[in-house]
């Protein structure tokens, strides 16, 4: 397991002139720093795209970090369903990222806008509309539709929690018995931040809105990618970055270009387990 820690400025470094560009170069010196220090996963080549994506999660944590600082706490918003589609909530909501992908041709696989524009994103300003860190390097899945169209890629790999941060959770796939909604970092206290999951790596078949929705009755609503030879990315709420080895039905599940994905009910399973432990909840309890 690969842990990175976050540097973050304090207010009174802030406070004596600690500017933006600053923290932008702070932020692109940990990225490099992630590259140099990342130990061996496979061949060279599988490295250093490990790297790059750790480097990714880096920074888009980095983000979120200081738009809770600069909100009081309050956590960018996080929106699941139909509202993150063609922007449709970004007025009202003002989401993280907006967007909703699938293995069609609609314009939103490819509309990096809707990572880029404050508009739409409300984290843009934080990573330098950098469309770039949205994607996992080893994510180079296309349809056969997509591929006639000469793309070069879907937008994102990457989603957020959907209990970690305001948004519309409690209306789709929720337990209120487990999990417990973040919208304020004084939330974050089961498991608390270090233990508490923020982006992750999404499978390409499972990947649409940018809310990674955690297991749900003991089996996946969303399901994680596992790109890194068997491993995924994640990121946690207190900023630090780690590199995971699944065990169980999240391992290796082949793309099938279709919406969805066919893991089915699980019990016992350590990696519903591990995404669960690592949601924000209401008590000990997980799946």
């Amino acid at each position: 397991m690969l842990i990175f820690p976050l540097m973050k400025p304090t207010h009174n470094e802030r406070d004596a002139g600690f500017t933006r560009l600053d923290l932008l170069a702070l932020i692109f010196i940990a990225g490099f720093l992630i590259l140099l220090a990342t130990p061996v996963l496979g061949n060279n080549e599988n490295k250093s795209r490990a790297a790059i994506c750790a480097s990714n999660l880096k920074r888009l944590t980095t983000a979120w970090t200081l738009y809770a600082d600069d909100n009081g706490g309050r956590l960018v918003m996080n929106l699941n369903g139909g509202l993150a589609a063609g922007g449709n909530g970004a007025g009202q909501f003002a989401p993280w990222a907006s967007g909703w992908l699938d293995w069609g041709t609609a314009p939103d696989n490819t509309n990096t806008l809707f990572l880029t524009s404050d508009k739409f994103a409300r984290l843009a300003r934080y990573d330098a509309s950098d469309a770039k860190i949205y994607k996992c390097p080893e994510d180079s899945f296309l349809s056969k539709s997509q591929n006639a169209k000469g793309w070069l890629g879907r937008v994102r790999s990457y989603s957020m929690d959907a209990l970690v941060g305001g948004g519309n959770i409690q209306s789709g796939p929720f337990d209120p018995t487990t999990y417990k909604q973040a919208k304020l970092l004084s939330d974050l206290t089961i498991p608390g931040p270090r233990e508490t999951s923020l982006f992750l790596e999404e499978h390409p078949d499972s990947v649409n809105d940018p809310s990674f929705v955690p297991p749900f009755s003991g089996q996946w609503e969303d399901l994680p990618a596992s790109f890194h030879q068997g491993s995924s990315t994640v990121s946690f709420t207190d900023g630090h970055i780690e590199v995971h080895s699944w065990r169980g039905s999240a391992r290796n599940v082949p793309v099938t270009f279709s919406p969805g994905f066919l893991v089915g009910n699980k019990t016992n399973d350590p990696d519903i387990h591990w995404v669960s432990y690592h949601s924000s909840r209401v008590s000990e309890k997980s799946y």
